[in-house]
């Protein structure tokens, strides 16, 4: 199955938040008068109004969960400075309060049950470590859970990519095998989306009719892939009995790169180093990433050099085929190995380096076609002249390379090479007309709603010239995210 893993955030998901805020004021005050404070309708008036102020200054209705805030109410409210213990005593015995107080939605128990007979489960969840498994252990439901990844024990918080990788390094899973169940757009849905996670959204019935406010990049980052308004209409949805159907990836690793100078004249271009790392290891990485043990390498070229680096392990724990084909461009070197080709394969170049949620949103694409269509990454940014050009100005696609591209209207993209293709396509062109084709130019021809086409603009890298070698790495400007 593709579906490996379910990762659930907390609010408005497995607990009813909603219900709970109604009661925060009467458990702040039974709080402070367990904990030895004097409450009356006075102090009552006073504790409410610093809430409020608290609440409306941070933006959040959520501060009572955390320590700060008692620390700030009792020294604002009672005049009183609090030692750290005397701080973590108060706030454990809100913690119990709200264990006991805060209600399960109904279909939690029961989806946690069926869910875990099946897959790995985690939480993913802004908050402190403390609240989150005092709730979960007073519910009964802590024993579903794998793995559980807090902001309050990490440096991060949602939708920080690192709070989610976390959680998926506690599963040893990968974000094409995984979905996140979450209520917010901004947190979950973002947050699972930009680490290349399934994410689905649940819109219980009182929160169907949100407005959300969009105020991060990227809105298409923001939209689920899924939406559901309870628990239990996980099992109808398709993607968790989808069968994987992507196992294999073939990389283009033979070429001479004559116009990289001397880097090539004892190196194949693929095994330059770049960063101290050969280039080809990047692509392989973002493969292994997606959970893609089926490697393919077409080599030619100081193809000992390729032979060398898969015997170090850069494809460690997979299965991997080397084929010298001998042949000048791509689609020709394709064309002899389709035989040996999956019905679908992941295509790539291996002088490319990218990031590997790009493969991922690839893949995300592919099968939410049904796995009927080619997937081709493309962008607008010119790459190098022996790219292929692809012309979107009528509905029949039409691929070029040279001289012709100058002939070519507004709607043009370059192929990144990296695509998902069928190797059908190899099998409908004859012999005669694939000698000398490019790759991509075998979707000459096809209707453009055959092909789903993933435009990509982001930052990533084409090594065609030596002074490539010299360009930023593509985690140079998201190191500090």
């Amino acid at each position: 199955m593709l579906i490996k893993n379910v990762l659930f955030d907390l609010n408005n998901v497995i607990e009813n938040y909603k219900a709970y805020k109604t009661k925060i004021p009467k458990i702040i005050h039974r709080v402070l008068k367990d904990s030895g404070f004097h409450i009356d309708p006075n102090i009552q008036e006073k504790v409410n109004k610093e809430y409020n102020f608290l609440s409306g200054l941070l933006e959040s209705t959520y501060i009572q969960h955390y320590p700060f805030f008692w620390e700030v109410l009792i020294k604002n409210v009672y005049n009183k400075k609090l030692d750290i213990n005397q701080i973590r005593k108060i706030y454990s015995n809100y913690v119990q309060q709200y264990a006991s107080e805060i209600e399960m939605y109904n279909d939690t128990k029961g989806i946690l049950k069926y869910l875990k007979q099946r897959y790995r489960l985690g939480i993913i969840a802004n908050g402190d470590s403390e609240r989150i498994r005092k709730f979960l252990q007073k519910k009964q439901i802590l024993k579903y859970f794998d793995t559980i990844v807090t902001s309050g024990n990490t440096p991060y918080s949602k939708p920080d990519r690192q709070l989610f990788n976390l959680a998926l390094y506690g599963l040893k899973a990968n974000p094409v095998n995984s979905i996140m169940v979450g209520d917010r757009l901004d947190s979950d849905v973002f947050g699972a989306n930009r680490v290349g996670i399934w994410s689905v959204r649940i819109q219980r019935s009182r929160d169907r009719n949100q407005n959300p406010i969009y105020t991060l990049e990227d809105p298409e980052l923001k939209v689920p892939d899924y939406t559901i308004n309870k628990l239990t209409d996980l099992k109808t949805l398709t993607i968790l009995s989808q069968e994987t159907v992507l196992r294999q990836a073939v990389l283009l690793s033979g070429g001479k790169g004559t116009r990289m100078g001397k880097c090539t004249e004892n190196t194949q271009k693929c095994a330059i180093k770049y960063k101290n790392i050969p280039i080809i290891c990047r692509p392989v990485q973002a493969i292994l990433n997606n959970d893609i043990k089926n490697l393919c390498f077409i080599t030619f070229f100081k193809k000992s050099d390729i032979y060398k680096l898969i015997k170090k392990g850069i494809a460690y724990n997979a299965k991997t085929q080397i084929f010298d084909t001998g042949e000048k461009t791509t689609g020709d070197a394709l064309y002899h190995i389709k035989d040996f080709l999956d019905d679908w394969f992941i295509y790539c170049h291996g002088d490319i380096i990218f990031d590997s949620v790009l493969l991922t949103q690839a893949i995300k694409r592919f099968y939410k076609n049904g796995c009927k269509k080619p997937v081709v990454c493309i962008t607008k940014n010119p790459i190098a002249p022996t790219h292929p050009v692809i012309d979107l100005q009528n509905d029949i696609i039409r691929v070029v390379r040279g001289e012709k591209v100058h002939q070519l209207g507004k709607k043009q993209f370059y192929s990144i090479g990296l695509s998902i293709l069928s190797k059908k396509i190899f099998f409908i062109t004859s012999r005669e007309k694939s000698s000398e084709l490019m790759t991509e130019e075998y979707l000459s021809g096809m209707k453009k709603n055959s092909i789903e086409l993933l435009e990509y603009n982001e930052r990533w890298l084409h090594f065609c010239t030596e002074d490539d070698l010299y360009q930023r790495d593509i985690n140079s400007e998201t190191a500090k995210e």
